[in-house]
């Protein structure tokens, strides 16, 4: 990923499969029939509207980046995903058609376009759980070895962080019992590959945002480099979306993407 923005970053840098997997096997098999229960009873989509901004620092000199994220639901009961990004000198869209059943998301088709600075080449994945493979479009190639069933891409899998998040606290009650340091991973196909994205919950943050005071569970991605830290809060009570992400390296901050507006 070459563009600095909120998806791209995400991917690059952090966070969201549609199971997450806890400290232990054991643990997870003796809670296996009261999580499935509860996924089903609690984890639910519903339409929304989130807007962010950031600064992508070229040199000596940086450019505002405004992004939105929309989730709607399609006349087939399909969903749409969608960001888009804009600057002065560059655009972005990504979207993602996927299916929800039983609280877990299924990717059906990728489609990323970007144009100017964030320029890159065009992207259409599709996802075919019954041939098993995915399929890239632009260069009329198969990827089967890279099929899994909880495969995510570049969009889905930070929305299926979301509803594992949700779905953890009504499990456990609340994060200070058992959420703490439980580690969520996400396989995703990128390109031509697919890596594992894989993150550790660090507790309750209360944060001042431009959409008021939220309380937040903080998320740490768990990275093989030393030195480099990124982290990402999501609101509990505005349906825990994605509303700060911050990128560090040896203690410094690289680059803070902040949520604007939610509606939804």
């Amino acid at each position: 990923m070459t563009s600095f923005l909120l998806p791209r970053l995400l991917a690059f840098a952090l966070i969201t499969c549609p199971t997450f997997s806890f400290a232990t096997a054991a643990e997870e098999t003796a809670d296996k029939e009261k999580s499935a229960a509860s996924h089903r009873e609690v984890t639910t989509l519903k339409p929304f509207s989130a807007r962010y901004k950031t600064e992508w620092k070229l040199g000596w000199f940086s450019i505002d980046v405004e992004a939105e994220r929309n989730l709607r639901q399609l006349p087939s009961g399909h969903w749409l995903l969608t960001f888009e990004a804009e600057t002065s000198a560059a655009a972005l869209k990504e979207t993602s058609e996927f299916s929800f059943d039983d609280g877990q998301i299924k990717p059906l088709e990728y489609r990323y376009r970007a144009t100017g600075l964030f320029n890159e080449a065009d992207r259409t994945l599709l996802f075919s759980p019954q041939l098993k493979l995915i399929k890239d479009l632009e260069n009329n190639k198969d990827y089967p070895k890279a099929w899994k069933n909880e495969v995510h891409d570049n969009l889905t899998y930070m929305l299926q962080a979301s509803l594992d998040l949700s779905t953890l606290r009504k499990d456990t009650g609340s994060p200070e019992n058992r959420a703490n340091n439980h580690e969520l991973s996400y396989p995703v196909f990128e390109k031509k590959r697919v890596k594992d994205f894989q993150f550790r919950i660090i507790g309750e943050e209360q944060l001042s945002t431009r959409i008021g005071k939220l309380k937040t569970i903080k998320v740490e991605q768990i990275r093989q480099k030393k030195g480099r830290e990124v982290f990402a809060w999501f609101a509990i009570d505005r349906g825990y979306q994605l509303v700060r992400l911050v990128d560090k390296e040896k203690g410094k901050t690289r680059y803070q993407i902040d949520i604007t507006d939610l509606k939804g």
